[in-house]
Formats: C-alpha cells, structure tokens, sequence
C-alpha cells in the first residue's frame, strides 16, 4: 500500500508506506502527522490555489516506474492528475506495465550518463522526480563486480537523475524523492 500526496500549500510531497514516511522540502520533521495535517488544513482555507488547477500544471518523472513500488508512485500522482513519465531499464516491463492515463513510459538506464541527460534535456518542465529505480542481488552481492553494479544502478544512477533534474527542479521549485531499502 503506498499513498502519495502533494501538500498544495507547503508544496511538498509525502509519500508514506507501511514502514516508512517521506517528507520533502520545508515540512517540519519534528511535526507529528496529526500536526501537520492540521496545519495545512488552517493554511489551505487562506492562501492555497485549488488542488486540481495547481495539481494540473505539475510534471513528474519516476525512475523505476514500470514495476513495485515506482509504478505505484507514477499511478498515484497520474491518479491525482499528474503527467508523469515512468523510466524504467527494462523494454520488457515497459510492456507489461501498459498503457496509462497520464503516463508517458521511457527507456532509461541510469548507469548511462547519455540516457539519463536525453531524459532530462527532452523536458520543458519538471516539478517532481522520484527516484526508484534499484535492483538487488541477494547473496551474490560478495562478488565485487555485483556489487559495483548494485552501487552503479542503487546510488550512482539516483545521483545521476538527481544532477540532471536539478536545473528544471530549480526553475519550478519542484522536489526530489529517492526511495531506499537498507
């Protein structure tokens, strides 16, 4: 089960699962959720545009987002009105992922600089990126070349995504979301 809600008022992003919140931009980290939601519900009668008309300007792009937990991300923002682009390394759950409303799918392999800068540079607009794409190789993680390619896809091709959303996040004063397992 995975809920995404962009806070119209605090322009940020909660995504929340079973075990674990993410709050991005400038949500207080030591406000309880109750708070929070109460909160915003205060600021939204006084200084908010309706969630529909600021929802309907937004553009995401999520890594990782043909399968598990990205494809639940790109559905739930695309649910909420959203365009998004979900990237994924694999042609084959390019195709079993489908045809969406309000969701473009795209090759991408974030170990390739090239493929994640095409991405990026094909963009008019971007106001959220939420990197999920990983993969893991239990067990055969001890071989040094597993594990580079885990570092490559895991870490190094989030902060590639991450290097070339920032000008467009920048510009629209849009947020990031990596998503991590430990």
């Amino acid at each position: 089960i995975l809920l995404i809600r962009w806070d119209v008022c605090m322009r940020s992003m909660v995504i929340s699962a079973p075990f674990f919140i993410v709050r991005h931009l400038p949500l207080a980290v030591d406000r309880s959720l109750a708070q929070n939601d109460a909160y915003l519900a205060e600021r939204r009668d006084w200084d908010c545009v309706g969630e529909r008309e600021f929802d309907l300007m937004k553009m995401a792009v999520v890594t990782g987002g043909t399968r598990g937990i990205g494809a639940g991300v790109a559905q739930s923002l695309a649910a909420e009105g959203w365009p998004v682009i979900a990237a994924s390394a694999s042609p084959t759950e390019i195709e079993a992922f489908g045809m969406h409303d309000r969701i473009e799918t795209r090759l991408l392999d974030v170990t390739d600089a090239h493929s994640v800068r095409s991405l990026f540079d094909g963009l008019d607009q971007l106001d959220g990126l939420i990197n999920c794409a990983g993969i893991i190789r239990r067990n055969d993680e001890y071989d040094i070349d597993v594990f580079q390619q885990v570092i490559d896809v895991n870490l190094t091709g989030t902060m590639r995504c991450c290097l070339e959303a920032h000008p467009l996040l920048k510009k629209s004063g849009g947020a990031i979301v990596n998503m991590a397992s430990m």
